[in-house]
């Protein structure tokens, strides 16, 4: 028999390990929640189909027939823990549990560009999957770089059920941006054909959030920097010399 899957890790048992309660008891303990259960015979399907079992309640399956009954089962309510798997003379019990699952992230809070690293584990679950990332070792740990906020889903998939677990990665995606010269003016003298003071500045710039920064005329830059400026004015006759100006984009 498997429960919630098609390959072997999802196998719980055979059939004839739990098949009556007659005084000895031969049973599959699973906790409260709809499962898909396939029964083979040999490699061939014999049943398959969704059974819901509700907490302290016994489901009765027919092979080929399906479920027959849902009736009382008053040791439910008793149970405090139970052992995986135990046996008896014409007795045995085989218990599932419930998976679990836990994930986080080690920075709750990133710039666009930066990233943070998922953790996770998780128990009793063959198949487990982080939305978007995809699937997943059953723990472990990955850096992520979202360029949004995103939520990160686990989901925990396993022959007792499916269990989830998320975390959420908020990103500042607004754009901040900082130009200046230093100094912000410069004197430039020329007497004749001999320049007598030639001034120069140092531009400088930061940017955050921004994927490619740009300077005109200057082009493609890092998105900090500085870079040391030599001002020469084209202007021929006497007065003040033009202005130079630079856009950020």
């Amino acid at each position: 028999m498997l429960l919630n899957g098609k390959t072997p890790d999802f196998f719980v048992g055979h059939g004839d390990e739990f098949n009556h309660e007659w005084g000895w008891k031969q049973e599959l303990v699973v906790p409260p929640g709809n499962y898909q259960v396939i029964v083979l015979n040999a490699d061939q399907e014999a049943w398959s189909g969704r059974v819901e079992v509700p907490a302290n309640q016994r489901v009765v399956i027919g092979v080929p027939a399906g479920v027959r009954k849902t009736i009382p089962w008053s040791r439910g309510e008793k149970l405090s823990s139970i052992p995986r798997f135990s046996t008896g003379t014409a007795s045995a019990t085989v218990a599932v549990a419930k998976p679990t699952a836990e994930m986080s992230v080690s920075t709750p809070q990133i710039n666009c560009g930066d990233s943070s690293q998922l953790k996770w584990a998780s128990t009793d679950a063959p198949h487990v999957e982080i939305a978007p990332v995809g699937q997943v070792a059953a723990s472990g740990d990955q850096a992520v770089q979202p360029r949004q906020t995103t939520e990160y889903q686990l989901t925990a998939l396993g022959p007792g059920g499916t269990v989830t677990s998320s975390a959420t990665v908020n990103v500042n995606t607004a754009i901040q941006a900082k130009l200046e010269l230093s100094p912000g003016q410069v004197q430039y003298k020329r007497i004749g054909d001999k320049v007598v003071q030639e001034g120069s500045t140092a531009l400088n710039w930061t940017a955050t959030n921004a994927s490619t920064v740009s300077i005109d005329p200057m082009k493609t830059v890092g998105s900090n920097g500085s870079q040391t400026l030599q001002i020469k004015p084209q202007k021929n006759g006497s007065g003040p010399c033009q202005r130079n100006d630079y856009l950020y984009a």
